[in-house]
């Protein structure tokens, strides 16, 4: 994410749903934005934040909302009960709904694959494949219980994230983050785990967030996000982070960068190589922020959205002086990382408006306005 580039609030709503917002996502030409909570699924139009559709689900959570490739303006709902909805904007105003119960066990979390041809579902140690058959979804695949160590052996299996493998060789790999049980990478084709595993670690993982090239695994842990690289077992850095264990942090900019729930209210951008810090944005004052989402398929037009119980904000990247953009815990933040530069920079604002003030307030120019003898 450029320097230059600073996320501007575009506009807020409120009273979207009955209860807490948890998921979100972009349609795959940014027009649209689905929400999804306890009780219902929303779709606004991102230019008007004007309310599309709205799907009633009284007894089951929305546990993830996909826009499905290649068929324009349809969204794929998961819930926690197993159910798959599928609904389908229709240019002429007309919205189709399908419903499926596809998994018998409850869903945690999920994964659709690149192809939105395969679903993976999780929920503690249950994970399951389906592939899409037709308008159906057809269990194909289930995974073993992960590899235990002497450390985690007697630990409970808690899946909290899935993600479809992103490099082209291991588009049969699902990534798994466990709990208690680090990060492991499943071979769907060999039924079976990779030797090593992705990321072996003592603390707990609330849940993690893939890069889009695949190359790079932001992990939420109780006080930090640790950005792990794929090919090697050890972090490449930490962002320190306050807020509550399941805030979420997610790549945006093409992986360029990291947006991430910081203090309450408050959400924290970084850049993705260094962890160096590149905006906070302010969402609330009293607030968790509970889910974020982004577009940034074209590459001149960046999208984040930020929801907390009930109130949605819209955020476009804009080019602009970043300085404009630092409050009070950013400037003194950037003086710490770089004092010389910034000292210098003050110090030769000062000696130019000092030099202004006293070329006006001269000793010929107070004669002449005879506030001085002579």
């Amino acid at each position: 994410m450029p320097s230059r580039l600073q996320y501007r609030k575009i506009w807020h709503k409120t009273g979207l749903a009955n209860s807490s917002i948890c998921c979100m996502s972009f349609s795959t030409d940014g027009e649209l934005l689905a929400l999804g909570g306890s009780k219902e699924v929303c779709i606004l139009t991102v230019d008007t934040s004007k309310v599309e559709f709205v799907l009633r689900a009284p007894r089951s959570l929305v546990i993830g909302l996909e826009w499905v490739k290649g068929r324009q303006s349809t969204l794929l709902c998961t819930f926690e009960d197993g159910s798959i909805v599928e609904i389908q904007l229709r240019q002429n105003g007309d919205v189709d709904v399908s419903r499926e119960r596809a998994a018998s066990h409850q869903i945690r979390c999920y994964s659709l694959d690149s192809s939105s041809t395969r679903l993976a579902t999780g929920s503690n140690s249950d994970i399951r494949v389906f592939e899409r058959e037709g308008e159906w979804w057809k269990e194909i695949h289930r995974v073993k219980p992960p590899k235990t160590y002497r450390d985690n052996h007697l630990l409970p299996v808690r899946v909290v994230s899935l993600h479809w493998s992103k490099v082209s060789r291991k588009r049969n790999t699902l990534i798994i983050s466990y709990r208690y049980h680090g990060v492991q990478a499943w071979d769907i084709t060999l039924a079976s785990f990779e030797h090593s595993p992705v990321l072996r670690t003592n603390k707990l993982i609330e849940r993690t967030s893939l890069s889009p090239d695949g190359s790079q695994l932001a992990v939420v842990m109780e006080n930090s996000f640790d950005v792990h690289s794929i090919a090697h077992d050890s972090p490449s850095y930490s962002l320190n982070r306050v807020g509550h264990t399941s805030s979420p942090a997610i790549f945006i900019h093409q992986g360029e960068a990291i947006a991430g729930a910081h203090r309450k209210g408050q959400i924290r951008l970084w850049n993705s190589v260094d962890g160096t810090r590149l905006q906070t944005l302010f969402h609330s004052n009293d607030k968790e922020v509970e889910s974020i989402a982004a577009f940034n398929a074209n590459l001149d037009y960046f999208l984040l959205a930020t929801a907390s119980k009930d109130r949605v904000i819209l955020w476009k990247a804009e080019e602009t002086t970043p300085m404009l953009y630092y409050r009070g815990g950013d400037l003194i933040a950037a003086f710490f990382k770089r004092p010389f530069q910034i000292a210098f920079a003050f110090g030769v604002i000062a000696f130019l408006a000092l030099a202004s003030f006293t070329s006006v307030l001269n000793f010929d120019n107070l004669r002449a306005l005879r506030i001085l003898p002579g």
